[in-house]
């Protein structure tokens, strides 16, 4: 995930079904449709999107030669930084999501080898994450070349990265910068809201 600059949608993630959430949201009536998929899915389709601020837009392909592409295997990310400590959630539950004030009673400190072991072994069931990660406090930014794609308008950036196994989710949220979001391995299940449907994010009262 990389983000930048300005506010965007409110993004949530998860691993159930786009079928599923697309039908649970149109029970709740709010109106559903795909994200745009850029032709071609060049870096001048993503920069005139960037520019705009105007809504989501997939692309396709941009990350091929990127050396994260053949190097982000998991016993060979365990073999090159696998020392580096690092703060994962474990033995997540497997049902509904975890507000940020429930997330501490999962979190261990451990190695990235660790990490990554727990991974490989985790059950559906009881899914790990590490989430939050700031990419180049573990991995070699050449790796992922993002100033490739974005406009040189000098905005600041904040590289984060995700690791999890099967089962893995998070909460409906809002993000405080636009999202860049780069997914390099395995599947990811997104659902974004339109600013007007914000408080559809945050049923609740905040307590914390």
């Amino acid at each position: 995930m990389h983000q930048r600059g300005k506010q965007s949608a409110s993004p949530g993630e998860g691993e159930s079904p786009a079928a599923l959430t697309a039908l649970d949201l149109l029970g709740a009536g709010l109106t559903v449709r795909r994200v745009p998929r850029a032709v071609p899915s060049d870096v001048t389709a993503l920069r005139r999107a960037v520019g705009r601020h105007s809504e989501p837009l997939l692309c396709s392909g941009l990350l091929d030669s990127w050396p994260a592409r053949a190097a982000w295997n998991p016993a060979a990310l365990a073999e090159r930084h696998g020392a580096r400590k690092v703060t994962a959630l474990l033995d997540l539950p497997d049902t509904g999501v975890l507000f940020p004030e429930d997330q501490r009673h999962y979190e261990r400190e451990l190695s990235f080898a660790a990490f990554i072991e727990q991974m490989n072994s985790a059950w559906p069931l009881s899914p790990c994450y590490l989430a939050y990660q700031r990419a180049h406090e573990i991995f070699d930014p050449a790796d992922c070349d993002f100033d490739s794609l974005l406009p040189p308008d000098g905005l600041p950036t904040d590289t984060r990265v995700w690791i999890g196994s099967a089962g893995t989710r998070s909460m409906l949220h809002s993000d405080l910068k636009d999202n860049f979001f780069c997914q390099l391995s395995g599947e990811k299940s997104v659902t974004l809201l339109s600013w007007r449907d914000s408080k559809a994010a945050y049923p609740f009262p905040v307590t914390w």
